[in-house]
């Protein structure tokens, strides 16, 4: 499944004030434990 990173980034940076900076550490957790390249497919 594919999505647009702009879109990502945009919910991500919506969705900040109202979390009270929660979401930053979800993203930075994210951004290190998932592969920045799609695994191929066998």
């Amino acid at each position: 499944m594919r999505c647009d990173v702009r879109l990502v980034r945009a919910l991500w940076l919506i969705s900040v004030p109202p979390s009270l900076g929660v979401t930053v550490f979800g993203y930075l957790s994210l951004w290190l434990l998932l592969p920045s390249e799609p695994l191929a497919r066998a």
